[in-house]
């Protein structure tokens, strides 16, 4: 497996709270818990993309105050 990048993240407390439940639940850690999370958009934004339901502009990521793409 690759090493890992790390991500710090600030959410707020109660998203955290969300997170940490739905997690426990699934008797997984929270790093896992998001992980998933992401890999499952992921996937589900590159079947829409393949499907011609997502124009690949539409999938860009932007810095809402600057206006320019925050991905590269």
């Amino acid at each position: 497996m690759p090493e890992a990048s790390r991500v710090y993240l600030r959410i707020p407390p109660d998203l955290r709270e969300w997170l940490e439940a739905r997690a426990a639940g699934r008797v997984r850690s929270l790093n896992a818990h998001i992980t998933d999370l992401l890999e499952e958009a992921r996937e589900q934004e590159t079947a829409a993309r393949n499907a011609g339901k997502l124009p690949l502009a539409a999938a860009r990521i932007t810095n809402p105050q600057a206006g320019e793409p925050a991905n590269g």
